[in-house]
């Protein structure tokens, strides 16, 4: 798998769903998470930032 993936908790116990963050080491997930390869014109942790910021929307 890539670096600089965002991931996105798809569901989960109280809290957990839509948490985001970039995973930065080679690593797998499970079907848990979703993951987002952004573009190289958008950096992940921009995105990141713009998605905890709509979380509420």
């Amino acid at each position: 798998m890539a670096r600089n993936l965002l991931l996105i908790a798809m569901y989960g116990g109280f809290n957990q769903i839509g948490r985001t963050g970039v995973l930065e080491i080679e690593a797998t997930h499970n079907q848990a998470m979703t993951a987002l390869l952004p573009t190289q014109k958008v950096h992940p942790y921009f995105l990141n930032a713009i998605l905890v910021a709509a979380k509420d929307y």
